[in-house]
């Protein structure tokens, strides 16, 4: 869920199992967990906009402990923040202890099955977020209900994207092949990422007309999914910036090939993604620990594998201090 910290003053805490609510930043024990050590962007970014996602709590025996969001609750405290959002489960400790396992999973999972387990953990909040808007939507005053439309829309598609994109990883082939207007798919991602686009405030500029009059013979809900993954974790990327502005464009090569770039102007990004990407998939890191993969690098890897299935090429170009994802498909004109 995104959602700066006035979002969710008014928010009816009273629902069952999970609530959204906001919690005094001295009442949230977090355990013996070692002390996290904030960046100063996030303490400035939380100064500026309060906490954009929310906590993951349990609350037992009138006590609320931290499932995950330590950081977030380090830099909320840093940066003189008296209460923040979170999302509260009403559990028992079994059922917390998995949850925590989901949100904080250590990367100890064969190869195979490490990259889909990294996106359950992202999904398993935003379903988290969905249960919750939902219970709070038919009482909410029209300002929370607008703002809760938003996140439950925005959360659906990010869910549908990371189920798509761990399909993606899954695959050797490309199963459902469908001809598609290179536009039309494109003004649908545009859609999809509209709501999250909303909460955090983020410029997103299109130049997509050239696609229009050229056709795609793609399995479009998974590179509709996979596209609208990566603008949503490069959104996410872009959280504390000044001003970031990201775009979308689409470029005819020629007859037969129609790029489609992602740039943004912020952050610079690892643009070695062939390397990159078969290490995190083969877990070929060597003698050390497998490090843990943000849900981000795993949704360009997802792409780069979809891709590849569509006989196709993606590339990752820094410039400045931002970064441009590219990807290169088969087209062929209306």
């Amino acid at each position: 869920m995104r959602a700066d910290a006035h979002y969710v003053e008014q928010l009816d805490a009273r629902a069952p199992v999970t609530t959204v609510q906001l919690v005094a930043v001295h009442a949230i024990d977090c355990g013996d967990s070692r002390p996290v050590e904030p960046s100063p962007a996030l303490i400035e970014s939380i100064k500026r906009h309060g906490v954009l996602e929310p906590l993951v709590l349990q609350r037992s025996g009138g006590a609320y402990h931290t499932l995950a969001g330590a950081k977030r609750l380090a830099a909320a405290r840093a940066a003189g923040l008296r209460e923040v959002p979170c999302l509260v489960h009403h559990v028992g400790d079994d059922h917390a202890r998995a949850l925590r396992e989901a949100l904080t999973r250590t990367p100890g999972a064969p190869a195979a099955s490490m990259p889909p387990a990294a996106f359950e953990t992202s999904l398993v909040e935003s379903l988290s977020t969905l249960q919750s808007c939902a219970s709070l939507i038919k009482s909410a005053t029209p300002l929370t209900r607008s703002v809760s439309i938003d996140l439950l829309q925005a959360e659906a598609h990010r869910s549908m994207a990371l189920l798509q994109a761990s399909q993606v990883l899954r695959q050797t082939a490309v199963r459902a092949r469908s001809r598609v207007a290179a536009a039309a798919m494109l003004d649908r991602v545009v859609a999809a990422v509209e709501p999250e686009r909303r909460l955090r405030r983020i410029a997103l500029d299109t130049a997509i007309d050239v696609a229009r009059g050229v056709e795609l013979r793609v399995d479009v809900n998974l590179l509709e999914g996979s596209l609208t993954l990566v603008i949503l974790t490069t959104m996410a990327l872009l959280e504390g910036m000044e001003e970031p502005t990201m775009t979308l464009s689409a470029v005819a090569e020629d007859r037969s090939r129609l790029s489609i770039t992602i740039s943004q102007d912020a952050v610079p990004m690892h643009d070695d993604v062939d390397a990159y990407a078969d290490a995190v998939l083969t877990g070929s890191h060597g003698s050390g620990p497998r490090p843990v993969v943000p849900v981000g690098t795993l949704a360009i890897v997802a792409l780069r594998r979809l891709v590849q299935l569509h006989d196709g090429r993606l590339q990752i170009t820094s410039f400045g201090a931002g970064a441009q994802v590219a990807l290169e498909l088969p087209a062929t004109r209306l």
